[in-house]
């Protein structure tokens, strides 16, 4: 399950568990089926999980799951999609396809940005389409102080400079050009220590890791770069940084950057 359910759980919130399919960019004929097979299942299962709880609105939290966005049109219930895609709408006639229906599934669409936004606007998609920026809370990383038990846990001592990135663990991140990089830099600077912190929360991104992992070995970067996982921390982890690197081929809304 998902590891954000017990802290949903723990806030007060009731959580339903349900089998979501996802979209992927293979378009092979076997994906193609096996996706077919899990967004109905998924579509079954939301909409037992609606008629049980009865909701006034569904609102769908990313535009790669559909499940929820078709049971609501077939139990006649207002839908809400939040698009937090990045802004590349490549391949142009997939894209074409894929906006119109999320649109038509959605009585709104909330995009994370203006940049986002326009992949609607300029298919002339734009009704009940809207950018809302993502919340930060800024207080907290303005209140963050600077600690060297945090440092140590992320593989660095006083002295040391300290290089690293927060990213979820997703090709779409370009972490191999981030080790490439810290590879150079290591070569450059004894002193330099490197942390990723972040996680893999499916099978291919656990796969991406495990690429990741033996890249670190192959430019001999075991003992100076470290996998600190998912924290939740990050204000105390942005201070502790020497240097914040993003290497992100594309982003809806950089949060880690703002």
């Amino acid at each position: 399950g998902s590891p954000l359910a017990a802290r949903y759980e723990a806030a007060g919130a009731h959580v339903h568990r349900a089998r979501l399919s996802a979209l992927k960019r293979s378009v092979s004929p076997w994906a193609v089926a096996r996706y077919g097979f899990r967004l109905a299942r998924g579509t079954a299962e939301m909409i037992r999980i609606a008629r049980r709880v009865k909701p006034d609105l569904v609102h769908t939290n990313m535009e790669t799951v559909l499940d929820g966005a078709v049971a609501a049109r077939l139990l006649g219930i207002p839908h809400v999609l939040h698009y937090r895609g990045n802004t590349r709408d490549e391949p142009r006639l997939v894209f074409d396809a894929l906006t119109r229906i999320w649109t038509d599934l959605s009585d709104r669409v909330i995009c994370i940005s203006q940049g986002t936004a326009k992949i609607f606007l300029k298919r002339g998609l734009g009704r009940g389409v809207e950018a809302l920026y993502d919340p930060i809370a800024v207080d907290r990383f303005r209140a963050a102080v600077r600690s060297q038990r945090v440092r140590r846990e992320l593989g660095a001592e006083p002295d040391d400079l300290l290089i690293g990135t927060v990213a979820r663990i997703h090709p779409r991140k370009d972490l191999i050009t981030f080790i490439e990089t810290c590879a150079r830099v290591a070569r450059q600077d004894p002193r330099s220590r490197f942390v990723v912190v972040g996680c893999a929360h499916d099978e291919d991104e656990a796969a991406y890791e495990a690429q990741l992992r033996d890249l670190v070995q192959a430019r001999d970067l075991a003992k100076r770069l470290v996998f600190a996982g998912a924290r939740s921390d990050v204000p105390a982890v942005m201070r502790a940084l020497d240097v914040f690197v993003l290497c992100s081929r594309d982003e809806g809304f950089g949060r880690v950057v703002a």
